[in-house]
């Protein structure tokens, strides 16, 4: 099967690009974390205010989701502050 030059090196370009990014996600799934558990533990009254948040926007009874964003604004800023304050990506992109 013959495949044109041209064609090959743009899938080889795509390919590069899609490990990239595969890189990246799974620096973010795991960085990530990792930092928050670190902040909550520097930062103890940050971490029961959230907590707080958290319980009264949801209760005892479900898991927060995605919906819940616009009740908690204090656990929004603590998850931005952590991705500020570790970038999990290079500052150059």
């Amino acid at each position: 099967m013959y495949i044109p030059l041209r064609n090959l090196i743009y899938l080889l370009y795509l390919v590069a690009i899609l490990q990239v990014l595969a890189l990246y996600i799974s620096i973010i799934l795991i960085v990530a974390p990792h930092t928050l558990t670190l902040a909550m533990v520097l930062y103890p009254d940050a971490f029961w205010k959230a907590r707080s948040e958290i319980d009264a926007v949801v209760g005892q009874d479900r898991l927060p989701d995605f919906f819940d964003k616009e009740s908690s604004p204090y656990t929004c800023a603590i998850v931005k502050e952590v991705l500020r304050w570790i970038p999990v990506t290079p500052l150059g992109l």
